[in-house]
């Protein structure tokens, strides 16, 4: 091939190729380096030249711009939409083996890494984990969807996680397609697209791809902090300017100040800032070319978190509300009113028909609340939603490393509990009302089958039985035998948010949990035992559920506890009457209910 010329069709611009031989070559993709120099990505091998063809050619790369799908707040029934990739890498598949690795700035940017080069160290045994990129950043991806005309785009797949992959991850992956075909998403669904046109094209889950030109509303950078803070993520756009006064956030700030008022305290902090944001389509000129795709990738962590933010906001609320309430009109009496004539078994139940129920909801902030109890609800059967597929599929990123990546699966487990805790009805303080016994039963079932280390999130987390650690046990157990302080670049999300809590509460154990990896692995044992116990002590109580062998439920996390943490090799989990008869000093006790777990 001597040139290529451009050349004005209706999609764009074609390159057309000149050739000056049929000689047979190898096609690849040259990039350019940040060093000056040129990436080569192999696309194939001996290949032959070819006429080009007025339409579509015989070698046909797709252009995409790799997004992130975002969560369904309304349902699954809700079109699929997309924003830009968070800040990590992207990860292309060819027939089963890794191709293009390309990092992600949460802005647009894509960088590849050159894959062909660590693929060589790895034959080579050196280190391949620290893999920088060397490419300059694009704003999209190509990737072959025909070759000597046979159509190829089934043999690509491509995923996006928010932290770089182990080499030994992605050897994993490509020993077994099946493990690929699994964590990954094909590229058909965006080939389809790019034939069918924005005019009759319309995304579904099914086939989670959209028209660049077709987004109107434009793309703007990410923030993690702010997107969890919106009700509905898809918002977050460049016509975002200002938070309307309906968002949870919102609401519960105004109650906070109202509270502060009333107690002469110190207001809540002021309402995040929304920086101003230009369309990034318009920016990077991605405009104007209606073949242009994007390809929506799961991105369960992100819908994870949201849920999580959204149920600490709801719960929030309720504690506001509830405290405000004795500062409403008559609500000191409305107070009294409810707790003894409108539970089912009040004293003076029977005069409940006597009673103004639209001026005591009023006082009582029932709509308010009501919609706050709601909003848990919608967060727990998304989160268990969650637990049954996404996080499933993404639980592998962090297992197959050797450094702090493996404290996030752990972390992740002590926020999943923790969300899981959360009825509607108990964290409410005033409701009167039981939690659905739907609900109730199925956040029984998730958590026993977490507990007993039976779920694929805790199966190798959790010590089930006698013998050797499961996988991540044994790898966080190898962690923890390291004397060195603990490295925040090698840390999860999750993680890093739990060090930060630590830190803002004024744990006496920060400073020596980043110091040292040992004593970070006993503060998060300690930390996962702790909420595990509180809620199967939740379930225990709740009389929605059938009975919680608290006991035999607790062994994998006391297992797990006693063959890593450093100060819990002689615990015991025994009946209280029990350890007294064998003198020995117990820790924690529980009778109906737990009345207080282990403590130091």
């Amino acid at each position: 091939m001597s040139e290529l010329k451009d050349e004005s069709i209706e999609q764009g611009t074609r390159k057309r190729a000149q050739y000056d031989s049929a000689q047979r070559a190898n096609l690849a993709l040259n990039l350019e380096r940040e060093d000056g120099g040129t990436l080569q990505i192999l696309v194939e091998q001996d290949m032959r030249s070819h006429e080009e063809e007025p339409d579509i050619q015989q070698n046909t790369f797709l252009a995409i711009v790799p997004m992130a799908r975002l969560p369904a707040i309304d349902g699954a029934d809700q079109q699929p939409v997309g924003a830009l990739i968070r800040p990590g890498r992207i990860y292309v598949f060819r027939k089963g083996k890794l191709w293009r690795e390309q990092v992600c700035d949460g802005k647009g940017a894509l960088a590849d890494v050159d894959v062909s080069y660590w693929r060589s160290q790895s034959a080579a045994g050196q280190p391949c984990d620290d893999r920088a990129a060397v490419g300059k950043p694009l704003a999209l991806t190509l990737v072959p969807v025909l070759l000597q005309g046979h159509y190829v785009g089934d043999q690509v797949d491509m995923a996006y996680s928010e932290m770089p992959w182990s080499w030994e991850y992605i050897k994993w992956l490509e020993a077994d397609s099946s493990r690929v075909k699994a964590r990954c998403q094909n590229v058909a669904p965006a080939w389809a697209a790019a034939v069918v046109g924005k005019e009759h094209w319309r995304a579904t889950l099914a086939m989670p791809a959209v028209l660049v030109d077709a987004l109107e509303g434009g793309l703007r950078p990410r923030d993690l902090h702010l997107e969890c803070l919106l009700s509905s993520p898809d918002t977050f756009t460049p016509a975002l300017l200002e938070l309307s006064p309906d968002e949870p956030l919102v609401r519960l700030h105004r109650h906070q100040q109202a509270l502060a008022e009333h107690m002469s305290a110190e207001g809540p902090q002021a309402l995040p800032d929304l920086p101003a944001a230009s369309d990034l389509l318009a920016d990077k000129a991605l405009r104007g070319y209606p073949k242009l795709v994007g390809l929506l990738l799961n991105d369960p962590l992100f819908e994870f978190r949201h849920a999580v933010e959204q149920s600490r906001l709801a719960t929030e609320t309720l504690q506001t509300c509830n405290a405000l309430i004795p500062y409403q009109p008559h609500g000191r009496y409305a107070e009294l009113l409810h707790q003894w004539a409108m539970s089912t078994d009040a004293p003076l139940a029977s005069l409940r028909a006597q009673v103004d129920t639209q001026a005591l909801d009023k006082s009582m902030m029932e709509q308010e609340r009501r919609m706050a109890r709601d909003c848990l609800h919608r967060q727990l059967d998304r989160t268990m939603s969650l637990c049954h597929g996404g996080l499933s599929v993404v639980w592998n990123d962090w297992i197959y490393t050797r450094d702090e990546r493996l404290l996030e699966p752990y972390s992740l487990l002590i926020e999943l509990l923790e969300q899981l805790g959360r009825l509607p009805h108990d964290t409410d303080a005033r409701s009167t009302a039981a939690d659905s016994r739907r609900l109730s039963r199925s956040i029984e079932r998730l958590v026993t089958h977490l507990a007993e280390a039976s779920h694929p999130l805790t199966r190798t987390a959790l010590v089930a039985g006698e013998g050797e650690l499961p996988e991540l046990a044994s790898r966080l157990a190898e962690l923890a035998a390291k004397a060195q302080p603990a490295d925040p670049e090698n840390m999860g999300i999750s993680t890093l948010a739990l060090f930060a809590g630590m830190e803002s509460q004024g744990d006496a154990n920060y400073q020596y949990s980043t110091q040292n990896l040992a004593l970070a692995v006993d503060e998060w044992l300690a930390h996962l035992s702790k909420v595990m116990l509180m809620t199967l002590r939740k379930l225990r109580v709740d009389p929605s559920t059938v009975q919680v062998e608290l006991p035999r439920l607790f062994t994998p996390t006391m297992g797990l506890l006693k063959s890593l943490h450093s100060k819990a090799k002689s615990l015991q989990f025994l009946p209280q009457g029990q350890a007294l008869a064998q003198d020995m000093v117990v820790l924690g006790v529980h009778g109906a209910g737990l009345s207080f777990g282990l403590t130091q």
